[in-house]
């Protein structure tokens, strides 16, 4: 069998590269020894002679090369181009007296000792162009031409095994899903429309029995063109008698070819093979070139599968359809998924709307086992735009929490690069992520309405959505995490950019927010970077009409029960002189914020204002875990400028999670305290501040300290904290 398919190989070439000035033509083959086994980066010698007539025929050409195998035992030469063994020159050749015909033998030593690889194979296409030097009559073509795949080929009578045609097309001559199909009486993989075709003379549309072996199986070379599987592009998916096939099924059929493929270890939670698993088959990946194609119904994507467009594929909505989302994943991990260089339109802007989305990838267990947990694991999107959206764009859903496996449902270690999104409805979200979420990056997206050009004499109301929402799903091991945003841009005339809820260590880092009445909206999280980035006109839209929000109430960055930094981030608006460009740069809402801001540089100093990052403590009983007691002091967190409140005034000890060396900044807001010092050779009481000599002092009301905290003097007290100076 393997010698079969070698010398096939090497027929196909011939036929399949194109001739290569001057007059030569480019062939491949494959060595195998006796054992039919590659011979791998070796050279060989190799003698092609051209026959007359007949397989057998007279030799009026020969000629020997000397090519070096590669790491599958696949080499390269021209024809016309080796050291003849005689006095014939190729470029003489007259191809219009008769059919000619090549052999193959090669020599694996790379000496004289040749033996014949396969039967001479006709020469029947490349050299045409030779050919049409001296005649104009091209001689009958051997290998037999059909026109279709969809009609033509499961009609097809003569089923002899090895025989080879070539198909013009898929529904026509030349739409791209034609090609070369070779019978095999032995095959028995499922009819998938694409690669495996079953015979059936008595109706080209109805399926044999699966059970039956023999099948044409489709060769090809590079990736698989979407068009091998009858996949339409408008207007032809519109046109009779084609209106009744589904786009979505063919695509379907052709993205589990894949996977099958690629994953043909035994799922232990599914089938005990994949079905459509074979070593025939070239490159795996999903192809469609330039032009529309009517999407009529969610896609599944699966592991491995790498789906590829052009600059002009663009996916539609097929019109009269409306379903949730355009692309979904089943139960199960999902991992190394590839989809890149894809425009969809979603419909959001027709006379008659669609309400669907572009990828929902929800996590999910498969078949109720929580082992293998689920969701994407590993994947890459890159270069797509979604367009006219009313449901999500994206929407990255963690799933259901199980006890034996918490964190198994996880969307974790993707890359979205150049993804580009907008969306028609205020009730959907550009990008949604919630649940179990984590080390993931957006690179170079976009997330946005429909642009809106909005001066000062023109009122266009504000977007009351959110186009970024990132939030947990209500119980705490289901959290988004180690999310960034690198180069990113959100806005257009809507309220939010971003809310993040419930989540922990979210990056926004060199990102472009305008527009918005609240860039972004921090509620109980931890770990939230905002750095580097640009708010034009961020805080209640700037200096532009169309605020909802109360004048006052607009602000670049909104925080509530947070922990958030906020770093080397530039502010402007459209026109720096307006009433309306003073909206707050920073808002803390509650006393229960940790927000660190610093190195940030303002268009106007109005848009520097802040409230809420002094934080109110009240004086209370706080822990000494050394002792198992309580002393009075202050509980401060991360916080490092306070107000003190409440009516106990004397405090003996800070508990607090900021790192030694770093400050604290305490003002006595509403009556006088009294710090009582530490005793650092005996710490028994539980103290840990330390005033250099006395033994307490007062801090008038309306006074400030200035505290560090340091290392422990001895190993009782992790930590203590110096009095620097009073205010």
């Amino acid at each position: 069998m393997r010698q079969f398919l070698t010398s096939f190989f090497v027929f196909l070439s011939v036929f399949a590269f194109a001739q290569v000035p001057p007059e030569l033509v480019s062939f491949r083959a494959v060595a195998v020894d006796a054992s039919q086994n590659p011979v791998t980066s070796t050279t060989i010698a190799i003698r092609l002679s051209v026959l007359d007539g007949s397989s057998s025929g007279s030799v009026i050409y020969q000629e020997i090369h000397h090519p070096t195998t590669d790491a599958v035992g696949g080499y390269n030469l021209f024809i016309g181009n080796g050291t003849p063994t005689g006095s014939e020159v190729f470029a003489d050749i007259t191809w219009g007296s008769g059919p000619k015909y090549l052999k193959l033998e090669q020599d694996l030593a790379n000496g004289t000792t040749f033996a014949t690889v396969g039967s001479p194979t006709q020469l029947v296409s490349v050299p045409y162009a030779l050919y049409a030097k001296n005649t104009l009559t091209v001689p009958a073509n051997s290998i037999e031409r059909i026109k279709t795949v969809y009609e033509d080929l499961r009609l097809y009578t003569d089923l002899t095994p090895g025989k080879l045609l070539f198909v013009e097309g898929y529904y026509k001559s030349g739409d791209g899903g034609g090609g070369y199909f070779l019978y095999s009486d032995t095959q028995n993989m499922p009819d998938n429309g694409g690669i495996y075709i079953q015979p059936n003379p008595g109706d080209a549309h109805a399926g044999g029995d699966p059970h039956q072996p023999g099948r044409w199986v489709r060769l090809w070379d590079g990736p698989i063109n979407a068009m091998y599987f009858g996949i339409m592009k408008y207007p032809d998916v519109y046109t009779t008698p084609y209106t009744t096939i589904s786009n979505t099924s063919r695509i379907q059929a052709a993205i589990d070819f894949i996977a099958d493929s690629r994953n043909y270890i035994a799922d232990p939670l599914g089938d005990a093979h994949p079905p459509h698993y074979s070593d025939e088959r070239g490159d795996l990946t999903l192809k469609f070139p330039d032009g529309q194609y009517y999407i009529d119904a969610p896609i599944q994507l699966k592991t491995e599968v790498h789906i590829e467009g052009s600059p002009g594929t663009l996916f539609t909505v097929a019109f009269d359809h409306d379903y949730d989302y355009m692309f979904e994943i089943p139960p199960g991990p999902i991992s190394r998924l590839y989809v890149e260089n894809l425009q969809m339109d979603l419909g959001g802007s027709r006379k008659k709307p669609t309400h669907v989305g572009g990828f929902h990838f929800k996590a999910a267990f498969k078949n109720g086992d929580t082992t293998l947990g689920g969701g994407l694991w590993g994947c890459t999107f890159k270069n797509i735009k979604i367009f006219s959206s009313n449901g999500h764009g994206i929407w990255l859903e963690g799933g259901e929490w199980a006890e034996t496996n918490p964190a198994a449902l996880d969307n974790q270690y993707m890359l979205f690069e150049q993804i580009w999104i907008v969306r028609t409805s205020p009730d959907a979200n550009c990008l949604k992520i919630t649940g179990t979420f984590n080390t993931t990056t957006f690179q170079n997206c976009t997330f946005e309405i429909p642009y809106v050009y909005n001066p000062d004499t023109q009122l266009t109301q504000c977007d009351p959505g959110v186009n970024i929402l990132i939030e947990a799903r209500g119980y705490n091991p289901a959290i988004p995490s180690v999310i960034t945003f690198l180069n990113c841009a959100t806005g257009g005339h809507v309220q939010y950019g971003f809310k993040i809820k419930n989540s922990e260590n979210i990056t926004i880092d060199g990102n472009w927010i305008e527009s918005t009445e609240i860039a972004v909206d921090i509620q109980n999280s931890k770990g939230i970077n905002v750095l580097n980035s640009r708010f034009a006109n961020a805080g209640g839209l700037g200096s532009l009409l169309g605020a909802m929000l109360p004048y006052g109430q607009g602000r670049c960055i909104s925080v509530l029960d947070s922990h958030v930094t906020i770093e080397r981030n530039y502010t402007c608006v459209t026109d720096p002189m307006a009433k309306d460009a003073g909206e707050l740069f920073i808002m803390g809402i509650g006393e229960n914020n940790v927000i660190n801001a610093r190195y940030n540089s303002f268009q106007n100093i109005r848009q520097s204002e802040t409230y809420g990052i002094t934080q109110i403590v009240q004086a209370a009983p706080v822990d000494v875990w050394h002792l198992g007691t309580t002393q009075n002091g202050l509980d401060l967190g991360a916080k490092r400028t306070v107000v003190v409140k409440g009516n106990r005034k004397t405090i003996m000890r800070f508990n607090s999670s900021i790192a030694a060396g770093e400050t604290i900044f305490i003002r006595a807001e509403d009556m006088d305290l009294l710090f009582e010092s530490w005793d650092p050779v005996n710490e028994l009481y539980g103290r840990n501040l330390y005033f250099g000599g006395p033994s307490q002092f007062i801090l008038k009301h309306g006074k400030a300290a200035l505290f560090m905290k340091l290392d422990g003097a001895n190993n009782t007290e992790r930590a203590c904290y110096q009095l620097v100076g009073t205010y």
